[in-house]
């Protein structure tokens, strides 16, 4: 039996500890309440509704049984490879990612989204995570298969709303330190599996902020692409979406009338890319993903005959632990209704 939870095990334990507080007082504030004759049916409901937040816990943390892991020679690898793969997307969510010098005056987060969705088709069995930076990282999205519900998070996905003054504090290397814990735990989670980093940017041109480096060890990285949007000459930022429509943009801070103009940066984006271990590339509209996406190189540690866990092939119960719980509060939802009804028919007699 193996546990995938959805969060930390600690945040689990806190959560637990102070589910089991709140509910502890609870009954003990019903039983003070009620007279002696009903606290029995009131420590049934209270145990029924207890054991449902139980279930949910155990959903939560995903118990399954892993598949035997089987011998593989090297073209079945090759399969397997192609499916168990990470793919870990690093973006640049500052202002500049809302620069209008993507394709026809595009901002440069239309070029980021349509990158990001045409990697995912690439990988319909593959786990994908997002972490995001401007000024500081963030995970917007932990290692998961759940592409149905990445879908629709990259729909909408966008730069970040913050005041001008950030734009001079961007960090090309924010996510150093996140995106490493990350590799190394992929690496002992899906033993075999191949981890590809795609880092979505501009460069921060115009930052103050000295760069974070990423120290990232070669064996961690099978493969992936630092990819540039936006062009050298610069595109002007949007500050303002007015309620007729009309956008309004950051004035140059230098003065003169102007317009803020922000810059790719390619030689930062470059030196990226030689951190990550990967290839960089400028991305213009309609430019093909399948140019960026790396092949599986034949010492890649999926690619040779070895003991591989097949992807699917876990065996998941956080299903019965819900059914459980939606069984649960089906009774109570009845137990409800029946008491309403109750103390209407009283009530009624009563007048």
């Amino acid at each position: 039996m193996t546990f995938e939870p959805i969060l930390p095990w600690w945040a689990f334990l806190l959560l637990a500890g102070l589910t089991l507080v709140l509910r502890m007082y609870t009954l003990y504030r019903v039983l003070v309440v009620v007279g002696k004759g009903s606290q029995r049916k009131v420590v049934v409901r209270w145990s029924l509704l207890t054991l449902v937040i139980v279930c949910l816990f155990a959903a939560a943390v995903r118990p399954g049984i892993e598949a035997d892991q089987q011998r593989a020679n090297q073209p079945a690898a090759e399969v397997a490879a192609d499916s168990n793969v990470n793919v870990f997307f690093v973006v640049d969510r500052s202002l500049n990612s809302r620069a209008e010098d993507f394709g026809n005056n595009q901002f440069r987060m239309a070029g980021i989204r349509a990158d990001m969705q045409s990697i995912v088709d690439q990988y319909p069995d593959g786990r994908f995570a997002i972490t995001s930076f401007a000024t500081k990282p963030r995970v917007d999205w932990p290692l998961s298969d759940d592409i149905w519900s990445l879908r629709a998070l990259l729909k909408d996905y966008s730069a970040y709303e913050s005041d001008f003054d950030s734009v001079y504090q961007v960090d090309v290397g924010a996510a150093a330190d996140p995106l490493k814990r990350q590799l190394e735990l992929a690496a002992q989670q899906y033993p075999g599996s191949n981890n590809l980093v795609f880092y979505l940017g501009e460069g921060a041109g115009v930052s103050k902020q000295a760069a974070t480096t990423f120290d990232v060890p070669a064996e961690l990285v099978a493969g992936g692409a630092v990819l540039g949007y936006g062009t050298t000459t610069g595109g002007r930022v949007a500050s303002r979406l007015g309620d007729n429509g009309e956008l309004t943009y950051f004035p140059d801070p230098a003065g003169g009338g102007g317009e803020f103009l922000s810059v790719l940066d390619e030689a930062s984006l470059r030196t990226v890319a030689e951190q990550l271990h990967v290839p960089y590339f400028h991305r213009g509209l309609g430019d093909s993903t399948s140019t960026i996406i790396p092949p599986l190189e034949p010492n890649s540690s999926t690619a040779v005959e070895q003991e591989v866990s097949l992807p699917g092939n876990r065996t998941e119960f956080y299903w019965i632990f819900t059914a459980i719980a939606m069984l649960l509060m089906f009774y109570e939802l009845f137990a409800m209704a029946r008491e309403y009804r109750v103390s209407r028919m009283t009530g009624a007699r009563g007048t």
